[in-house]
């Protein structure tokens, strides 16, 4: 394989044209992390602004093992049959 000869101000211009790339590389990779982390913080403000607020409700309630009254929790209250509609 023969050798190539090159000379001083090619080789030291490519090289700066090189640093110079390299250089730009780590700024864009710097100023990325630096978005990445802002717009992280910018979700976590904003989803911190809606509090989730809970309360407990207790409720007594009696049975009656005669009744028919069925409360299923979806707001429907079933009475069952009434005993007119049985005699039909």
């Amino acid at each position: 394989m023969k050798e190539k000869m090159i000379s001083c101000y090619a080789f030291d211009g490519a090289m700066m044209l090189a640093n110079k790339t390299i250089r730009r590389l780590w700024i864009l990779c710097i100023i990325l992390v630096v978005f990445l982390v802002g717009s992280n913080i910018g979700w976590l403000i904003y989803e911190s602004q809606y509090v989730e607020k809970t309360s407990k409700i207790e409720q007594e309630a009696e049975w009656d093992s005669e009744s028919d009254v069925i409360f299923n929790g979806t707001g429907v209250i079933n009475y069952g049959e009434s005993e007119t509609d049985s005699n039909d």
